[in-house]
């Protein structure tokens, strides 16, 4: 039975990956590293834990997982907080509406900081949709690990089985899917053509969704 929609936030909520790669080309372009296109879309919905310990074995980097975590979040919070006129994309607001007054709890679940999270959400001013908010710090595995799920499903208080989780990267749809709960792939050309074929739904447009075609995946 539907009880709870768990949204990700970039590529789901607003189209960010294209601010994120702008970001993520300005920090490689700082180090001195080089990261290929295919290797930033692998990274799109992965723990920046797990994104920066593969960099750090790869490059040889002498800082820190919490040096360059703490790099990271610096540079994306200036760069997100520089930018004006964010729009949710076209039809999550219209969603969240039906789905608060059909009394389904909605929660947000995001391998960004905290920092990042409160930025998209207060500029877009989606933050009092959510009765929970979860972000990449607080579990010790992130996605495609199913742990950030299953600790927002427990916060709500809610089984994982009762859950359904909207992504648009594989690892995300990956996570969703280990952690028991059904899931809608959201396809968006911005995330890369992402692998959504673990999830129980992929659609492209929020607009030709509505409650009846969500509750239908429980039947």
């Amino acid at each position: 039975m539907l009880r709870a929609v768990i949204f990700d936030m970039d590529g789901v909520l607003i189209d960010s990956q294209p601010y994120h790669f702008a970001v993520e080309d300005k920090m490689c372009r700082e180090m001195g590293i080089d990261v290929s296109l295919e290797e930033s879309l692998s990274f799109v919905g992965m723990a920046g834990a797990k994104v920066w310990g593969y960099l750090k074995n790869k490059f040889a980097l002498q800082e820190s997982i919490d040096e360059l975590l703490a790099f990271e979040n610096k540079a994306r919070t200036a760069y997100f907080s520089s930018l004006e006129n964010l729009q949710p994309i076209p039809g999550v607001v219209e969603l969240l509406n039906v789905l608060k007054q059909h009394n389904i709890k909605t929660a947000l679940a995001s391998s960004s900081s905290a920092e990042v999270i409160e930025i998209f959400l207060s500029k877009m001013g989606l933050k009092d949709f959510f009765q929970h908010i979860t972000n990449g710090d607080a579990v010790e595995n992130g996605k495609p690990d199913p742990d950030i799920f299953l600790y927002t499903a427990t916060a709500l208080g809610e089984n994982p089985s009762d859950c359904l989780v909207i992504e648009d990267s594989a690892n995300g749809v990956k996570a969703a899917k280990l952690a028991g709960m059904k899931c809608i792939g959201f396809r968006n050309k911005n995330s890369g053509d992402q692998d959504l074929s673990l999830a129980d739904m992929v659609i492209d447009d929020f607009r030709k969704v509505d409650l009846e075609i969500i509750e239908s995946l429980y039947k």
